[in-house]
């Protein structure tokens, strides 16, 4: 067994001055492991050696009661914790795994609660995202740690202590672990989600529910963190608080509110006939709305990052932002066929620089960092959803006209024309064919009554 003991070095420090070191003998070789504990000779002398007790004299002096505590003191003085970790390898000591464990004494807890700490999960989950360029899904991990940390800090201390949430009023450092995410911790979450989880703007604002739509994103992007943690072993499967059956007694992800955002025939046929003033803020969101209608219901955000490489004589060659990140392996690479339309959009509102790293639009520039990037698109979609809100108005359109009506339109003008769902999904570039229905409208009531005649 190795042997743990006190030495005292005076080297490489001034006269009657030294460190305290830790000296471990372990079959006649001796290794020496700094406490980094300056002290003088005469300390030295009076400090009990082998953890022996102070005599009450010695005891009664505050400094030296102070520097024995930092040797002694159960468990982190550094005889102490040299002492339990000779104890723990026992036979089976060797100096590299000594080292590593008495340097590192006391971070294995403090690594192994960091793993646990859910609100730190979820902000290192939206900084990693943020610095990949994925905005939108780091700006939602970001604002579910910020959701759970208010509605922690809304729990009563029964509620506290009913979900195993110590020091929850401590509003300086809320603590939230993966344990404490029970299924009715969910339920309860989302039920005040609902009428109170809009972040307030000022003191005297009222508080006020968001919709089923953000709660269902909010828990999904929760749920991701989990089936993470499960991978890497940090909970344990029988843990999660998630269910894909309703009835169960684990939490069901409530579904997001499907509204049909797609145009009638007459509708789109009406928006296209429509003259905005040339040269106008309502002729470039009306342009933007039509390039996105005929581009495959091209979002705004890709439409603004298209560059001159992503164009040929008569395509656009494209993978989307939204997904880019999650098929780095498969690359899924949208065609577009450039239309008439769509070709005097370019010319009109293009961008004057024509090299071929150069953006189609004149939006965003290569100077342009991933927020600031965001920002831009935003007060695109913005501006562009503005004014189509007034042509929608002026035709008499009702419910929203705006940037996601251009791609749902285009996936239903596509189904009413009998195209087979694969065919749209393709065109759509999404991964699954339930999330392609999800974009359709059904059928006008003229085809309806066609098909039904068939009876």
């Amino acid at each position: 067994m190795a042997t743990v003991n006190l030495y005292f070095d005076t080297r490489a420090t001034a006269e009657n001055e030294g460190y305290i070191k830790v000296v471990i003998t372990h079959n006649r070789v001796k290794g020496r492991y700094t406490t980094n504990i300056k002290i003088t000779a005469d300390e030295w002398e009076r400090l009990p050696k082998k953890g022996a007790e102070l005599d009450g004299r010695a005891a009664k002096n505050s400094a030296l009661k102070k520097l024995y505590d930092k040797v002694y003191a159960k468990p982190n003085g550094y005889y102490r914790r040299a002492e339990t970790i000779v104890k723990a390898l026992g036979v089976n000591f060797d100096f590299d795994t000594f080292k590593d464990l008495y340097e590192n004494w006391g971070k294995d807890k403090k690594v192994e609660a960091d793993k646990v700490d859910l609100l730190k999960a979820l902000s290192t989950k939206s900084k990693a995202l943020l610095d990949n360029g994925q905005i939108s899904h780091g700006t939602n991990f970001g604002a579910l740690e910020k959701s759970l940390q208010r509605f922690v800090a809304s729990l009563t201390k029964s509620e506290c202590r009913e979900y195993g949430i110590g020091n929850a009023k401590n509003r300086d450092g809320i603590t939230l672990e993966y344990r404490h995410v029970t299924p009715d911790f969910l339920k309860h979450y989302e039920e005040w989600m609902l009428h109170e989880g809009k972040a307030l703007q000022s003191p005297k604002s009222k508080p006020a529910g968001v919709s089923v739509t953000t709660v269902s994103i909010y828990t999904r992007a929760l749920r991701t963190l989990y089936n993470e943690a499960i991978e890497a072993g940090i909970i344990e499967r029988a843990s999660y608080p998630f269910s894909t059956r309703k009835g169960s007694v684990n939490y069901v992800i409530p579904e997001s509110e499907n509204i049909k955002k797609a145009l009638s025939r007459a509708d789109i046929d009406n928006v296209k006939n429509y003259q905005p003033e040339p040269g106008s803020m309502e002729q470039r969101a009306h342009d933007l709305w039509l390039f996105s209608y005929y581009g495959n219901g091209m979002n705004v955000a890709d439409i603004c990052r298209l560059r001159r490489t992503n164009l040929t004589a008569d395509y656009i060659h494209f993978e989307r932002t939204k997904t880019k990140a999650s098929n780095k392996k498969k690359p899924v690479i949208i065609s577009v066929k450039i239309s008439e339309v769509m070709r005097r959009i370019i010319d009109l509102w293009g961008s004057t620089d024509k090299s071929k790293n150069a953006y189609v639009f004149p939006f965003l520039n290569n100077g342009m960092d991933a927020n600031k990037q965001k920002q831009t698109i935003h007060q695109v979609i913005k501006m562009t959803n503005k004014y189509m809100k007034r042509i929608g108005e002026k035709l008499g359109i009702e419910g929203d006209l705006n940037t996601y009506a251009a791609r749902h339109s285009f996936a239903t003008t596509l189904q009413r024309t009998g195209a087979p769902i694969s065919f749209i999904q393709g065109r759509l570039g999404h991964k699954k064919s339930t999330t392609t229905e999800t974009y359709l409208a059904g059928f006008e009531p003229e085809q309806e009554a066609e098909y039904l005649s068939a009876l």
